[in-house]
């Protein structure tokens, strides 16, 4: 599965601030 998520940061797998997706909650 994969998500886009603009504004995320999650294309280079970062984690974002307050963000609740699946690659900032693992990091």
């Amino acid at each position: 599965m994969r998500l886009t998520i603009l504004g995320s940061g999650n294309a280079r797998q970062v984690p974002v601030y307050n963000c609740d997706c699946i690659a900032c909650r693992a990091a």
